[in-house]
């Protein structure tokens, strides 16, 4: 059954949807009719709350569902995910938030380094990766609705100052003899070309490990997936 992330009015045991995104999805792909069941979802002071949906009428600019189940979840903010430099696409920064959106990341930082091609991310992709964001969760049913934040580079250094970060070279140690117990535990995933010294410099004394993952040489975008299924497991 469909899950959608959105704000809407509840009136007791019934809920009106309004959004134009859902209208669409629902009267013209779905095409949904009374007694068509679905889920929204909606975050509100640090909670999660999921119906589970049955439609009393729909029309081209409103939907009347009534409740037939509530699910909550607490969303305290988790102070771990992923640290990725600005790779040399924007097409790969997009397919970074929708894959670790789809695996549960909380937190996901963007910021270009001194070798990322990118350097800066305007308002109209920022949108653009927020939409992605929430049709990723809706997708993989998810509650975790991850942060997203896009940092200058002169910001960096304050953003890690409490942070124990985790880096992925072919010097590290086996993934097998790796067991974590720290908090506020980031992944860095480097640019295209790795890091140059200035970069390393930031980052060197909050290294808490290094992973060995073998020969490959991965994408950037390979990488952020990857290493963060690892970061969650670990």
């Amino acid at each position: 059954m469909q899950l959608f992330i959105t704000e809407f009015n509840r009136d007791w045991n019934y809920i009106n949807i309004n959004e134009a995104r859902i209208l669409h999805q629902l009267n013209n792909v779905l095409r949904a009719k009374p007694w068509y069941i679905f889920f929204v979802q909606n975050y509100e002071n640090k909670e999660v709350q999921r119906f589970k949906l049955e439609i009393i009428s729909i029309k081209k600019d409103n939907i009347c569902a009534q409740i037939i189940e509530k699910t909550s979840r607490s969303v305290e903010k988790q102070n771990f995910g992923m640290i990725i430099c600005l790779p040399n696409k924007f097409e790969k920064i997009e397919l970074i938030i929708q894959k670790l959106t789809e695996i549960g990341i909380p937190q996901i930082v963007l910021y270009p380094s001194q070798r990322s091609v990118i350097q800066t991310i305007n308002e109209a992709k920022l949108q653009r990766l927020e939409k992605i964001k929430i049709e990723a969760a809706e997708q993989s049913r998810n509650f975790v609705l991850p942060e997203i934040h896009i940092l200058k580079s002169n910001e960096i250094t304050n953003f890690i100052q409490d942070k124990n970060l985790i880096i992925f070279d072919a010097n590290g140690k086996d993934l097998g003899d790796i067991k974590m117990e720290k908090q506020n535990l980031y992944g860095i995933v480097w640019p295209e070309w790795w890091f140059d010294e200035k970069d390393l410099k930031i980052f060197a004394d909050k290294i808490i490990v290094r992973i060995n993952l073998g020969e490959s040489i991965l994408r950037t975008e390979t990488g952020s997936i990857i290493w963060w299924w690892i970061i969650k497991n670990l």
